[in-house]
């Protein structure tokens, strides 16, 4: 498997996912095994933080880079819905 080193240092990974995987209704950093990961190509990205810092071509495709990392990850746009809150859910006091 082709594997790419798409960060410099753990400054720029942290700029990045901070700038990407934080803001993305995909992410979690729960899962132990790809497979039960929301998002397969964050799983990726924070596995190769804590090893080699190589990231599988196919993945590095998927978020942008080609030789250079995009600042912007192609996944990222996800658009969110609208949260409805029921009061009852949070046991809240009627006042009135």
């Amino acid at each position: 498997m082709n594997k790419v080193t798409p960060f410099s240092n753990g400054t720029e990974f942290m700029g990045w996912q901070d700038h990407n995987c934080m803001q993305c209704s995909q992410y979690e950093s729960v899962s132990r095994v790809r497979s039960n990961a929301k998002c397969k190509l964050a799983f990726d990205i924070d596995f190769a933080s804590i090893t080699d810092g190589t990231i599988p071509i196919s993945t590095a495709n998927w978020i942008g880079y080609n030789n250079v990392l995009n600042w912007d990850c192609n996944m990222r746009n996800i658009p969110f819905g609208v949260a409805k809150f029921d009061s009852n859910v949070f046991n809240q006091l009627k006042l009135f």
